[in-house]
This record gives C-alpha cells, sequence and structure tokens, in this order.
C-alpha cells in the first residue's frame, strides 16, 4: 500500500512541473517559400540558360518580412559558374555576381501587405560537373529558408538508343522502331547552317549485310515518313530535295532523310535557340532481305556526326516456317464413338506464310477415323471441308492469308479408333503448296479397353469331342470400358468367338472377380453362325464404376479335322466393349464405324493332331429325312437323301461335312459340271453325269454317277464318295439309315 501511495506523490509531482514547462506564445519565425519550376538535363560542356527559374516567394501570412535591404546568396557547386543573365533578377529584388559560384541578392522594393516574389534565372555554365546540380540558398540574416535544390542533372553522352520493340519478320518485314533522344538538352543541336557535303549533321544507320531499307524516293514507303520528329525537334519541317540536289543548303529549322540500299541518313539542323526539351528521333524499319541474308537478329548501327554510336535489335529474321503443336497428348478409348483430341495450333512465324486458296491436309493412321472437327481461326480465314465421319483425313482450305500479324489455327477433333488398336496417335499435317512442310505429331494415344489372359495351354485334339481349353480372364484396363449401354443400337454383351472349325461344346461359368461389373450370369449363351455354335455371349446389365475383372471357366470346344495345328485363339468382343463396329449401323451412327468387332486375342490352347484311333467322327443320315446327326447334334438340310439304283445319294456339302472336309475345300467348276473334294492327302474329283472318279489323279469306275437335283443341288453317292475319303459307310435297312464313320 506504502508503495502504491509514494507512485501517485511522484506522478503528481511530474505533471506540476510539466505544467510550469509550457512556455507562452510566440510569433512563429518568418520563412519564404522556395522552389525551382523544373529540372533539366544538360550536356557536360552546357553553357546559357537551362530556362529554370528558382523562385523565392514572401510567405503569405507574413507579408511585411521582406526589408528592403535584406541580404541573402545563392551559391552553386565548385565545378558550376554563374553567368551574367542570372544577376538580372525579376521581382523584388537585385542581384550581383560576387563570384564564379556565388550570385548575392538583396531585397528592394518589398511592398507592405504584398506577397513580393524574387525570381532568378539558373543561367550557368558547366565547368567539369557531372550528375545533379543543385543551388545553395542562404538566408544569412535575411527572412528567406535555406535549403538545397536540384535543377539540373549533367549527362556526358549526346543520344540514347534503343529499339521499342523486336519484331518477327520474314522477307519482306517491319521491325520494331528505333528511339533516338538527346541524352540533354542541346546534344544533337549545332547553331550554323550546314551544307551536305562539308560539315553535314547527320545521323546514319545502317542494316546488317544483305539487308536494306524496304522503301524508295516517290515509292510506297517514302523515306521521309519513315521519320519522325517529335519533343524539341518538333518544330523541324522536311526539306524533302537534299537527294537531287546535294548542295542544297540545310537551313535552320529543315530536315531530310535519304536511303541508299542498307544506309538511312537523317540530314537536319536545329534551330540555334534554346529549348525547353530535348529532342526525340522515332524511326520505323521496313526490312528487306536479300537471298544471302542469314536467319536470326537484325541489328541497325547507329552513326553520325553528333550522335552517340550504338547497336541495336529490331527484329528476328526467321523463315517462312509454321509451327505446329498440341496442348496435351490424351488418352482416347478404341473401339468407343466421339473421343476428343486436345486442341491443335498451327502457329505462323511470320505472317503470310501460309498461301490464300491452298489446302492443308490432316491425316491421321487408317485406323482412325475423324468423325467432328471444329476450327478457329486468327488473323487467318479458313474453311475446313466436311466431315462424314468415314474419312482418315481432313482438308482445311485457306480462304484468307494472314497480313500484318501472323497467323493462328486451332483445330479441335473427335476421333473413332478401330476396336482392335492402341499406342501412339500420329497425326500428318501437310500442305507444301499452301506453304507448310510435312510435318508429323503424336496427338493422342490410344487405349485398349480390356486385356484377356488364360491360365496354361491345353492341347486339343483334332477330331476328339468336348476338351476342355484354358479358363480366361477378362480385364477392363479404364473403369466403363465395358458397357450396358453402348452409343448406337448394338446390343450391351460380351462376345467370345472361337475360329472356323472349332465350336463350343457346352455353356461356361461366367463370374465377376473384382469390381462392380453387372452381368447376366444366368443369361449366357451359345451362339451358332453356320449351324456352329462358335461363340458365347454373356449379356452386361451394368458398367463399372471402377475397374472390373471376368473370369470365364468350364470351356469346352471340339475341333474338326479342317483346322490347322498351332495355338487356338479366342477373340474376345462384343458391343459391350466395341460400340464402333459395323453391326452398330442404323440411319444416325454411322460415322466412325469399322468391321471390327474384336478387342483383343487370347490363346486358349494348341490344335494338336491325335493319335490312330483317338478320333471318332459319327454322321447318320436317314431317306427322306431332311436331317441328320453328327455326333449326337442334329444339323438341318435342305434336300433329303434318296435311293437310286440301290445307291444312296446324299446332298455334296453334307457327305464332305460328315467326311471331315472343310467348306473351303469343296470346289464347284461351273464350266464343266465338276466338284473337287480335298481331305488331307487325298483329291478326289467328280463330274456330274460321268460315272468315273478320280483320287489323286487315277480314275476309278462307279456303277453310278453324280447327278443334279432341285433347287441346284448337287447329289453324290454316299459310298462311293465316303470310301474315296477315307470313311467307313455302313447301310440299316430297319430304319433306312446310313452312319458314316
Amino acid at each position: 500500500m506504502r508503495t502504491k501511495k509514494k507512485i501517485i506523490h511522484i506522478l503528481v509531482t511530474l505533471s506540476f512541473l510539466m505544467t510550469m514547462l509550457v512556455p507562452f506564445a510566440t510569433p512563429a519565425l518568418a520563412i519564404s517559400d522556395n522552389h525551382i519550376s523544373r529540372i533539366v538535363t544538360i550536356d557536360d560542356q552546357w553553357n546559357g540558360d537551362t530556362l529554370v527559374d528558382l523562385v523565392i516567394s514572401e510567405d503569405g501570412d507574413y507579408d511585411t518580412d521582406f526589408i528592403d535591404g535584406d541580404v541573402f546568396q545563392l551559391i552553386l557547386p565548385s565545378d558550376v559558374n554563374w553567368n551574367a543573365g542570372a544577376a538580372a533578377v525579376a521581382g523584388t529584388g537585385t542581384a550581383v555576381i560576387i563570384s564564379d559560384q556565388i550570385l548575392e541578392v538583396t531585397v528592394a522594393g518589398a511592398l507592405p501587405g504584398a506577397d513580393d516574389t524574387i525570381t532568378v534565372d539558373m543561367d550557368i555554365e558547366i565547368d567539369g560537373a557531372t550528375g545533379d546540380i543543385a543551388v545553395q540558398v542562404d538566408p544569412m540574416d535575411a527572412a528567406v529558408s535555406g535549403g538545397s535544390y536540384v535543377f539540373a542533372r549533367v549527362s556526358g553522352d549526346s543520344s540514347i538508343a534503343k529499339a521499342l520493340s523486336v519484331e518477327t519478320v520474314g522477307d519482306p518485314g517491319v521491325g520494331g522502331d528505333i528511339r533516338i533522344e538527346e541524352s540533354a538538352l542541346g546534344t544533337l543541336n549545332e547553331e550554323d547552317n550546314l551544307v551536305a557535303d562539308t560539315d553535314i549533321q547527320q545521323i546514319k544507320l545502317e542494316m546488317p549485310n544483305h539487308f536494306d531499307w524496304d522503301c524508295q524516293e516517290g515509292g510506297i514507303v517514302d523515306p521521309d515518313a519513315l521519320v519522325t520528329l517529335s519533343g524539341g525537334f518538333s518544330g523541324l519541317f522536311v526539306l524533302d530535295d537534299l537527294d537531287a540536289n546535294p548542295a542544297r543548303v540545310v537551313d535552320s529549322g529543315e530536315y531530310d532523310v535519304l536511303v541508299d540500299g542498307e544506309n538511312l541518313t537523317l540530314v537536319f539542323n536545329v534551330p540555334g535557340v534554346v529549348r525547353s526539351q530535348r529532342g526525340i528521333i522515332t524511326v520505323d524499319t521496313p526490312i528487306d532481305a536479300d537471298n544471302d541474308a542469314d536467319y536470326g537478329e537484325v541489328e541497325v548501327s547507329i552513326t553520325g556526326t553528333i550522335a552517340d554510336d550504338a547497336d541495336v535489335i529490331v527484329a528476328d529474321y526467321a523463315d517462312f516456317g509454321v509451327k505446329v503443336t498440341v496442348d496435351e497428348v490424351n488418352e482416347v478409348k478404341a473401339g468407343k464413338f466421339d473421343q476428343e483430341l486436345a486442341t491443335i495450333t498451327i502457329e505462323e512465324a511470320v505472317a503470310g506464310t501460309l498461301i490464300q486458296d491452298r489446302n492443308i491436309t490432316f491425316e491421321f493412321p487408317s485406323w482412325v477415323k475423324i468423325t467432328r472437327a471444329t476450327v478457329d481461326d486468327t488473323n487467318i480465314t479458313v474453311t475446313p471441308d466436311a466431315v462424314l465421319g468415314d474419312s482418315n483425313e481432313l482438308d482445311v482450305n485457306i480462304a484468307a492469308a494472314s497480313v500484318g500479324n501472323e497467323g493462328t489455327i486451332d483445330i479441335d477433333f473427335e476421333i473413332s479408333v478401330e476396336g482392335n488398336k492402341s499406342g501412339d496417335i500420329e497425326l500428318t499435317i501437310s500442305g507444301q503448296k499452301a506453304g507448310l512442310a510435312e510435318t508429323k505429331l503424336v496427338v493422342a494415344k490410344a487405349v485398349s479397353l480390356v486385356s484377356a489372359t488364360s491360365a496354361a495351354a491345353k492341347d486339343i485334339k483334332i477330331g476328339v469331342q468336348a476338351q476342355e481349353i484354358s479358363d480366361i480372364t477378362i480385364v477392363e484396363n479404364i473403369k466403363e470400358a465395358i458397357s450396358e449401354a453402348p452409343n448406337g443400337t448394338i446390343t450391351g454383351q460380351i462376345t467370345l468367338t472361337l475360329p472356323e472349325g472349332v465350336k463350343f461344346a457346352v455353356k461356361p461359368t461366367v463370374e465377376v472377380l473384382e469390381g462392380n461389373l453387372d452381368i447376366d450370369e444366368e443369361g449366357v449363351a451359345l451362339a451358332s453362325s453356320s449351324d456352329v455354335d462358335d461363340r458365347v455371349t454373356i449379356p452386361v446389365d451394368d458398367s463399372s464404376s471402377k475397374i472390373s475383372k471376368i473370369k470365364v471357366s468350364g470351356l469346352k470346344v471340339t475341333a474338326d479335322r479342317t483346322v490347322p495345328a498351332g495355338d487356338l485363339f479366342l477373340k474376345v468382343g462384343g458391343g459391350a466393349i466395341i460400340e464402333n463396329q459395323k453391326a452398330n449401323r442404323t440411319a444416325d451412327i454411322d460415322a466412325g464405324e469399322f468391321d471390327t468387332g474384336t478387342a483383343v486375342k487370347v490363346a486358349v490352347g494348341t490344335i494338336v493332331t491325335p493319335a490312330p484311333g483317338e478320333v471318332q467322327n459319327t454322321a447318320v443320315f436317314k431317306i427322306g429325312e431332311a436331317k441328320f446327326t453328327m455326333n449326337g447334334i442334329e444339323v438341318a438340310m435342305d434336300v433329303a437323301p434318296y435311293l437310286k439304283s440301290d445307291r444312296t445319294y446324299m446332298p455334296l456339302r453334307f457327305v464332305a461335312k460328315a467326311a471331315g472336309v472343310a467348306d473351303t475345300n469343296i470346289m464347284w467348276n461351273e464350266a464343266d459340271q465338276s466338284v473337287v473334294l480335298i481331305k488331307g492327302d487325298r483329291v478326289v474329283k467328280l463330274v456330274i453325269g460321268s460315272n468315273n472318279m478320280l483320287i489323286n489323279g487315277i480314275s476309278f469306275a462307279m456303277d453310278v454317277a453324280p447327278e443334279l437335283v432341285d433347287p441346284g443341288r448337287t447329289m453324290l453317292p454316299v459310298r462311293w464318295v465316303a470310301q474315296a475319303l477315307g470313311c467307313d459307310v455302313q447301310w440299316d435297312e430297319a430304319t433306312q439309315s446310313v452312319t458314316v464313320k
């Protein structure tokens, strides 16, 4: 508690002391308002009026402070001198130069109640000074504010040159403007008249070897039009006859521009008066390159009688080339419609490269079809041919070439990729007549929708019934690769297809191992073509939202004698995977379709020749019935067997099938009404109406002859033909049937 009371006592005492320290109010000291009118840049040889004023004004609130006779001094740096003109001050005062650096000002004619002002011209001579120049105001005992005031900057250069831009040009072309400006007031100034062949005041701009100024006297672009004078040079006017009369005097305030090949010369005479602004010269750079000109930077060299030497790059001389790029290499789905590519851009290096009324051709691989193309052009006008969707090529016509600025063409494609293809999609862009060299560009990557694998391959013996083949696994490479509702009218199902001569013996088991693909397991079925169960169909009820895996097991097949030895491949396809197949053709969905309905093939076994006695192929025919059984399976015929002269006649095609002859090994010759059957190493030939049969070229006599019956079917004596092909034939009188083994 004592400590707190002590602190309070100290604070009260301090408060009292602070009150005692507050001074009585006194008048503020009188001061002047000082300023300079501008800051100028001058050269290191300057001698004259800078046109800058130092203004010293009486404070308006104290208009009696300036008193006649008060003296103050203006002091320059040691390397700057006052000129006599500075002593002629204006306003309320007089001045006298005390020394090279000191100007003394005396207040004279001050009026009470008036805001008196003294103005001093900064008329000086530079004597070695560089950088900022300031005048020091020493008030001495006068009512003037002291201070230091920068009024000039000294530059040792005559001129500053730069290119305002660097342009990409062809032949001809226009580079960036060149700007040449005085580094300080008067650095490009001459007071005397100049004669062209004696003391010419000039600036020369020289192009590199093999480059000329693209202009001519009296031409489309006149040299005088290339040069613009501004700032302190804006009052000069063009002479325009010095080229015709070189001895002509360039009078004060005149200029002319001369061009001779690679040289442009500006001849001018700035009036001999003091200027308040630095002069600026702007030069356009139209460029004409000859056949030997090198591609690359175009550098203009600047020299002259008064300008500083400089080299400025105004252009990049480029070949009339075209740059072709793609925004991104996208992945696209094989077997699907409407696959979008990233934007492909064609960009001119030089305006006018692409030639009007010529075509650019875009060509994809043969396994890609264009279904849509959208074009966006800038500074150039193009027109694409109509896209029908049945071609891998598109022509784009240059309707109007670019002028001034480079042209750009952006094209967006939608494509359809054949279902069994994958890998880089390389686009070839060509159009030499249009000014574009052939370019190859990978624009997308085709991804196969599914892959398939099998377990260890098993041997499949020719002629042996219902043999097991490997289980297969089908995996989506991307989600939703398998669709329950493909684009078009094709059904959403997976198909497994065997090659000719091989058929499925039983319906397999299908199950989804991974993912959420929904298949109709009960709807799995065998499908027939040419009366052979060579396909399994797997209906899809719902697409997957993540990659799925399917297993097909319990596969059994039978291979007939026509199947060659070697690997047995199973084809995986169907509308659920390959929607752009011809089977999907409708009035609305034609564009981008292919014959291919297979996505991938997988080896499921090896076809081998069985040991003797392993194969037993049995066919049973009945007289008068238009059907027969092959290994227990009923097969329909369009003509029934019949008896004639105690011989059984059967239709050619089915006799051959029973004997193990493939359809491709049955050859009919209309000219001589003959038929040839080939089985293994045996070639059998029969002629309608002839009792002679040839086996490997050797003639054998038959007791009956082949004949034709309605509707144009060839009927063969079964016993003779079957035995010629190495088959056993048995007749059952009771059942009126023939068995061929």
